[in-house]
């Protein structure tokens, strides 16, 4: 007789193998997602495996794996919690994206979703801050389809790809993890 016994762990996700479907979490603990796996984001919104990035706090019901794989956990079913990072970030997350910013010292934490509007900013000091994910290439971003021109100075883009045109007339201009047609900048 063979007993199987469902078990439950916790981990941050360090990174994904989409190849392999992997998690490996910081502690080094490598989980196997199985094919037909439920993923779940704050235990409402099915995702997919590529929707998973780093960072991500999750939640993985499955099986113990034997002593002789090469991995810790078999995951049939994960939830995905909401991040904390959000709040780090000291703004309010929007799902909207204005066409012009003209004044100084704007902040905008920017969703994960395709934008298709122009945005022209011609105020300084603006930052704008998405959602990312691990490869260029992956879904889940902040995206940018629409041309973007940046007159003001000191603006900051962080975690955004931009798959529409650029045009940086302003100075001091900063792209923390940002990518660029499926390449990152």
């Amino acid at each position: 007789m063979i007993e199987v016994k469902e078990e439950v762990i916790d981990g941050t996700i360090k990174n994904t193998d989409p190849d392999f479907r992997t998690i490996t979490f910081k502690d080094g603990r490598v989980i196997q997602v199985q094919e037909l796996a439920t993923i779940l984001r704050n235990g409402i919104e099915l995702v997919n495996f590529y929707q998973l990035k780093e960072n991500d706090e999750i939640t993985v019901f499955g099986l113990e794996a034997c002593l002789e794989d090469k991995i810790d956990f078999y995951g049939f079913v994960i939830v995905v919690s909401e991040k904390d990072d959000k709040d780090s970030d000291d703004c309010n997350w929007v799902n909207t994206l204005p066409n012009f910013i003209t004044d100084n010292n704007v902040k905008i934490c920017l969703e994960s979703d395709f934008y298709t509007d122009n945005l022209t900013i011609n105020g300084n000091n603006f930052s704008l801050i998405g959602e990312a994910n691990n490869e260029c290439g992956d879904e889940y971003w902040t995206t940018l389809s629409g041309k973007v021109k940046i007159n003001g100075n000191n603006a900051i883009f962080k975690n955004i790809k931009f798959t529409g045109e650029r045009d940086k007339n302003g100075n001091n201009l900063k792209f923390i993890n940002c990518c660029f047609k499926d390449k990152p900048i």
